[in-house]
Order: C-alpha cells, then sequence, then structure tokens
C-alpha cells in the first residue's frame, strides 16, 4: 500500500464540528474577536457542556464555579478554552470506541497526556502554548486515522507490532510501507492546521532534535516524557543537543510538568 492509497480513504473520517473548524481557523487569525468565537462555541451545546465540565473539574481547581463560556473565558483565557474546545470536539468527533483494534479510549489519554506535556515545555521554549497543547493531543492523529480508514490493515500492524516485539513505526512500515507520522502530518494539512502543528506531528517521534523546529521539539519531549524519559536526563540530553531549546529556561520544567492525579482527572472530564 502507498500513503496516496491511504489518503484516498480519508472521505471515511467522521465530519468535524463546525465550532472545532471554527477554533482552528483562529490559530491563523491575527485578531481574534473572543467573544464572537465564544458565542459560536456556544452553539453546540454538547460541546460547551463538556468544556464546563472539564473547566471546573478538580485538574483547574478554580475557586468559584465556571457558569458559563464567558466566564471560562475571563478566567482560563483564549487559550485556554480553545485547547478545551479542541479537546472535547475531536473526542466527540471520533469517538472513544471504534470498529477497528485501536483502543480509541488509551489513544486518548495518551494524546491528552502529551498534550499537557507539550503546553508545559512550550512555555519553557517561549512557544504558544494552546498551539502545543493542540500539536501533542493531534501527534498520533494518523493512527486514528489508519484505524478509522483502514481497520483491518491496521489490526494486521498492530499484531505485527505484538509478534515481533517491535516499534509501531517499525511495524507501519513493514505492513504498510509508510507511517502514522507521515500520514497524520498530511491529514494536518488537509484540515487547514498551522503549518508549524503539520511538522510537529511529522517529527514527534524524531530521533534527533538538533533539527527540529521549536514546536515540534516541544511536542517530541513531551512524546519522551510520556514514554518515561526522565525529565532530568531529558533536559541535560536536549540541551547538550540545543541549548536554544530550554537553556536557562530548563529548571523550570519540572515544577510546570502536571502529576498522573491531575492528569487522570482532565481525561476522566473528557472521556466521561
Amino acid at each position: 500500500m502507498t500513503l496516496d492509497e491511504a489518503l484516498s480513504h480519508l472521505h471515511q473520517l467522521p465530519a468535524i464540528p463546525a465550532v472545532v473548524q471554527e477554533v482552528v481557523a483562529s490559530f491563523s487569525a491575527p485578531n481574534v474577536d473572543i467573544e464572537e468565537l465564544a458565542a459560536k462555541i456556544g452553539q453546540d451545546q454538547a460541546l460547551t457542556a463538556k468544556v464546563l465540565r472539564v473547566a471546573n473539574s478538580s485538574f483547574y481547581g478554580f475557586p468559584r464555579k465556571i457558569a458559563s463560556l464567558q466566564d471560562a473565558v475571563v478566567i482560563m483565557g483564549l487559550s485556554g478554552v480553545r485547547s478545551l474546545v479542541l479537546s472535547a470536539g475531536f473526542i466527540q468527533a471520533f469517538g472513544q470506541q471504534g470498529a477497528g483494534a485501536l483502543n480509541r479510549t488509551e489513544y486518548w489519554k495518551r494524546s491528552l497526556r502529551v498534550a499537557t506535556y507539550a503546553k508545559a515545555v512550550a512555555k519553557c521554549l517561549k512557544q504558544p502554548p494552546d498551539t502545543a497543547f493542540t500539536a501533542g493531543l493531534l501527534h498520533d492523529i494518523g493512527q486514528l486515522v489508519l484505524d478509522v480508514c483502514l481497520p483491518e490493515q491496521y489490526a494486521q500492524v498492530l499484531a505485527h507490532a505484538a509478534a515481533e516485539h517491535c516499534g509501531l513505526i517499525v511495524a507501519e512500515e513493514a505492513i504498510l510501507g509508510f507511517h502514522h507520522d507521515t500520514l497524520g502530518a498530511e491529514v494536518a494539512r488537509r484540515w487547514n492546521f498551522p503549518t508549524s502543528i503539520e511538522h510537529a506531528i511529522r517529527d514527534c517521534h524524531s530521533e534527533d532534535m538538533r533539527a527540529l523546529e521549536s514546536l515540534s521539539a516541544a511536542v517530541c519531549i513531551a512524546v519522551c516524557l510520556d514514554q518515561g524519559d526522565s525529565p532530568m536526563s531529558l533536559i541535560a540530553r536536549v540541551s547538550a543537543a540545543n541549548g536554544e531549546y530550554l537553556g536557562s529556561e530548563a529548571s523550570r520544567l519540572i515544577p510546570m510538568l502536571p502529576d498522573a492525579e491531575h492528569l487522570e482527572a482532565v481525561a476522566a472530564s473528557l472521556l466521561g
């Protein structure tokens, strides 16, 4: 199979909610009308309810209840609300269960962890945190696309990885002839995401961070953190390769990383 053949199946993907498309477009808008965007989000009642439930979860721990999207924007800022809308919207569109072999609940939990780590790392890299969160959330979107569009072939990939005790990308190359990072980046391009997010998806499993753009590096670091790399060893490795990535800000990273309990809280709110 070729990448072009896989892309020919994209019509099988679920429709992305209109409000999520509006939020994506806002990344490239020079002046976002926050009130107008909040009003558009509010038109999707299910999505609004999910956003407010997460905003009022223990993950954020705000001292008073957030009763409306307008409250959420005031208290959390556009960045925070935008991240929640994208998370809830994509989970709503793709669901937590599918006919394929991919465990979607675990997929979304991992994606949310990487997104949250990427947001923390981005602050150290002086990158937009909501853009990093989105890139982290969608870093493995190619897996989900394969599970939806080519479920039988992707089941073979997962079986091959388990039988041969090899990594998923190695199994994808063996069975499909390409891997999910390349597919995911192309899907992001077709969805009109910013180029920086497209590149972050493409490079999220890169072994050499020296040539990466800063946002790609943030997501790559987040993936390593989620895979169990020690923050201190990772900081040392990254700083040695690219001092400009973390530099003097490296010491700020560890206290900014969320703990496991908080990560479980936000995942439970979004997936519940």
